[in-house]
């Protein structure tokens, strides 16, 4: 069996939450960090398709993993960013584990790697990207939006935010290729609250 690729990652992923309510995945990104529901639409998506691989959630300390058996044949780490993390070259760049994109994507890495070492599959950084037009939220519902005055501050830069999107999306798949096969996905654009909500994926085999 050839090995799984970055662009299979992310068309699965595309067609994960293609089965569910593009609002509800809206409200899911705009009040939370929806990085885990996405893993987990992705789980259930790959559990009912992919018949010949067990999908393991939290396996061994992965965010993700298809089994063949016991023995893993793709590992999956999985992040979430806003468009203005990935606009802001100082956060991009910067090498710090929990608050740089490019630290937070060499921890990753490093994790990969080192399974790499006994076990004979691939791995792979799985960057979810949101953009949010907070711009016609109602007062009464603003203190349900996570990061609000951040995105208000984005908005203020005088971009368009669909623009923006599409600036970061470029940016992070630009940042992303220097370190393996990198592919990606436009996921859903919803809306909940009166916040237009868009999201897309950058799949890189790092292993």
């Amino acid at each position: 069996m050839k090995p799984v690729t970055a662009g299979e990652i992310a068309s699965w992923t595309a067609s994960a939450v293609a089965e569910v309510d593009a609002d509800d995945l809206a409200y899911l990104a705009l009040t939370g960090k929806a990085e885990l529901q996405i893993r987990d639409y992705l789980a259930m998506w790959c559990r009912r398709s992919l018949d010949d691989l067990v999908a393991a959630r939290e396996w061994k300390r992965h965010d993700f993993a298809l089994l063949r058996g016991r023995t893993p044949v793709a590992i999956i780490e999985g992040k979430l960013w806003a468009s203005f993390n990935v606009l802001n070259h100082k956060k991009l760049n910067s090498g710090h584990p929990s608050h740089g994109i490019l630290g937070a994507m060499q921890k990753d890495m490093t994790k990969l790697v080192e399974r790499s070492k006994t076990e004979s599959m691939v791995g792979f950084v799985s960057t979810l990207l949101m953009g949010i037009n907070v711009s016609d939220v109602h007062p009464d519902d603003q203190e349900i939006v996570k990061y609000l005055s951040d995105w208000k501050k984005s908005l203020k830069s005088g971009h368009n935010w669909l623009d923006q999107h599409s600036k970061a999306h470029q940016a992070l798949m630009e940042f992303s290729s220097r370190f393996g096969e990198t592919e990606s996905a436009q996921l859903f654009r919803g809306t909940a609250y009166g916040a237009e909500v868009v999201m897309s994926v950058v799949v890189t085999r790092t292993v």
